[in-house]
């Protein structure tokens, strides 16, 4: 193998122009929770509360404790299922219906008092909240009455009590002020009072729901964005474009706030037309304390946007306008080792042009933000022809190898055959035949593992002498396993005829034992019938009256026919028992099998003493060229044959075979 030429190529990136891409700032923002807004409410007041999900732990044990120290606490919440273990835990303190989806956070303290107060939150992490005016909060009040009491498709006011349905309002009629708080409103009313967007604040900005409400032609100014651990954060190439919107990243939790001309939007997290929204348009005095927190956070925020700088100019790490959830960091030197390539002719090689050849791999590259880089080209020389083949000797062997495995595959069958041989086998044959199963299992074993070790040969690399051995042992297990096989078919069919046989002797010797106890009872009645015919003899002897004789005669002559029968009965047992028990005598004491082989024992051992079809089956001539080992392969082209090597180690066994084979030694392209 020819070792291929390195060289290396230096690229100066350091006045690469970006059009726009954000740089890293540096952030000392400290965020609160909304835990905070209620433990300043003091008892004997009465909360309102607006949220879709309660499930903060911190939270539900702040409104118990509030509740438990004389706080009325009316609870405003989204899906019954969601909320059902804040549910459980808060009825019984708190006035809770359920059933009106919604997005942010209302809180409202004391409504109808002297000590009016009301904050539109985000979410429940922070409360980076809007503080609402007296006038925003009884136009706000309206709308938590009118969601609670007309809206709302559960209560629950008892402690254990189950959720009921509402069948309606236990009030009359409540007029707002405003609706966009109510679903299908919202879009409306802030596509109807957003001019020109001169501050903006957003937690989520997915084109879904950012952009419904930050048309592009009305961005102006500087636009906060929040930078999560998403992978998918959508481009803003689009924004980036409008040169008159500055864009930060903040990695802190921020409020959706859009700052008009005229006062603006306080939104929740992810707005939803489809939902309650708890959104306040924001007057000139909010305006104006909004845009001094802001304007803190917009200090705090880590990314900024920049535009129409050099490479050179950036200092660390920076995130595109494509795909900002990734950081790329910038270096001042950087080192790559290319993927090498092959010249394209041998005069190429001789004296390569390394920067013209590897041109289309040293462009600029996203992930390769460095002043200088420093690459590394390899350049390999012309190996094997691109049209060479495989040799035709690799794919004979390749044959010669399947038909070995078909024959590993025949033998496994009849193996397969003689391993089920027991499974054919009832309960009474199997017991006889135990000890031989036994040791028949062991042999298939070793069967098996001899078979596996014959599937593994490689024919190719090898030599006559294996071939010869390999060969003799595959005839060798096709004829002990068809030897068993019909050895075991031999052994079924004695020992069914043995099973049967010893069927046969029990049910004469069952038949004889009831014979006799028949013969028994018949002699007894024979005695039985004998007595009474006396006996009658004798009171006929004795009688004086001619009609008391003639009746006596009568019963003498049925005593007789009774007798009779009885005899008759007892010579008839006394035969048959006779023929049991030579039926018996002729089975003789112990089975003995006769050598009567039928067709299909002959047929067995045909198949066994069949060698010639075996030897036909796996013995044949082999080629007289052996295949390269391991490592090496064998190609041909132009009438020439190539002998592939994977290493230098391999040059001294690769010029055995290469003589032997008439092959050129070569390597492999990218080797």
């Amino acid at each position: 193998m020819i070792a291929p030429k390195e060289d290396q190529i230096n690229v100066d990136q350091s006045q690469l122009l970006f059009p726009y891409i954000f740089t890293p700032l540096f952030s000392n923002q400290v965020t609160d929770r909304l835990d905070d807004v209620i433990s300043n409410i003091s008892p004997k007041a009465t909360l309102f509360m607006a949220i879709d999900k309660l499930d903060d732990e911190s939270l539900i044990r702040l409104l118990q404790k509030k509740a438990d120290e004389g706080v009325r606490v009316y609870l405003l919440l989204g899906d019954l299922g969601i909320n059902s273990d804040s549910v459980e835990r808060l009825s019984g303190r708190c006035l809770i219906r359920c059933g009106v989806p919604q997005n942010g956070v209302l809180v409202l303290q004391d409504m109808g008092a002297n000590n009016i107060q009301g904050w539109i939150i985000s979410d429940h992490f922070r409360t980076h909240s809007l503080e609402l005016s007296t006038s925003q909060c009884d136009d706000i009040y309206r709308v938590f009455c009118y969601l609670f009491w007309k809206k709302a498709t559960h209560e629950c006011m008892e402690q254990n009590v189950s959720a009921s349905h509402i069948d309606g309002s236990p009030i009359g009629e409540i007029q707002l002020n405003d609706k966009y708080n109510l679903p299908e409103k919202f879009s409306e009313a802030t596509a109807r009072d957003v001019d020109v967007v001169e501050f903006g604040s957003a937690h989520y900005w997915s084109k879904d729901l950012l952009w419904n409400f930050l048309p592009f032609g009305k961005a102006k100014g500087n636009l906060l964005l929040h930078l999560s651990k998403s992978n998918n954060l959508p481009s803003i190439e689009e924004l980036c474009n409008n040169n008159n919107v500055n864009v930060r990243f903040s990695t802190q939790r921020l409020r959706n706030i859009l700052i008009t001309s005229d006062g603006g939007w306080y939104l929740p997290n992810i707005p939803d037309a489809t939902k309650v929204n708890w959104a306040m348009r924001i007057d000139r005095d909010q305006k104006n304390k909004l845009l001094d927190s802001l304007k803190a956070e917009w200090g705090d925020a880590e990314w900024e946007l920049n535009r129409d700088i050099c490479l050179g100019d950036l200092k660390s790490s920076v995130r595109f306008a494509d795909s900002p959830s990734k950081v790329h960091d910038v270096v001042e030197k950087m080192s790559i080792d290319l993927e090498a390539i092959e010249a394209p002719n041998f005069e190429t090689f001789l004296e390569p042009d390394f920067e013209e050849l590897f041109r289309d791999q040293t462009q600029f590259d996203k992930d390769r933000l460095s002043y200088l880089v420093e690459y590394t080209a390899r350049l390999y020389p012309p190996l094997l022809p691109d049209n060479a083949k495989i040799d035709p000797l690799v794919q004979q062997w390749n044959s010669d190898q399947e038909v070995w495995t078909e024959n590993i595959v025949f033998l496994r069958k009849n193996l397969d055959e003689l391993e089920q041989f027991e499974n054919g086998l009832n309960e009474k044959i199997k017991k006889k035949l135990l000890q031989p199963l036994i040791a028949q299992q062991q042999k298939v074993s070793e069967f098996k593992s001899r078979l596996n070790e014959l599937n593994n040969v490689d024919l190719g690399r090898s030599s006559p002498s294996h071939l010869n051995k390999w060969t003799n042992e595959l005839v060798e297990l096709d004829s002990e396993i068809k030897k068993r096989i019909s050895n075991n078919q031999r052994q079924k069919n004695q020992t069914r005829k043995e099973i049967e046989w010893e069927d046969k002797c029990k049910k004469i010797s069952d038949d004889i034992s009831t014979l006799e106890n028949k013969i028994v009872k018949q002699e007894d009645e024979i005695k039985v019938s004998e007595s009474k015919t006396k006996e009658t003899e004798e009171k006929l002897s004795k009688a004086e009256d001619n009609k008391q004789k003639k009746n006596i005669k009568k019963e003498l002559d049925k005593c007789k026919k009774r007798e009779k029968a009885a005899i008759s009965s007892f010579d008839k047992l006394k035969i048959e028992l006779s023929k049991l028990q030579s039926q018996r005598k002729e089975l003789g004491d112990h089975f003995v099998h006769k050598n009567d082989e039928s067709a299909e024992d002959g047929k067995a051992l045909g198949i066994v003493l069949g060698n010639k079809e075996i030897e036909g089956r796996f013995i044949r001539k082999w080629r007289d060229e052996f295949l390269p080992p391991e490592g090496m392969e064998l190609y041909s082209y132009d009438n020439k044959r190539w002998l592939v090597i994977e290493n230098l180690e391999q040059i001294r066994e690769a010029k055995h075979h290469a003589s032997a084979l008439n092959a050129e030694i070569c390597a492999k392209r990218g080797d």
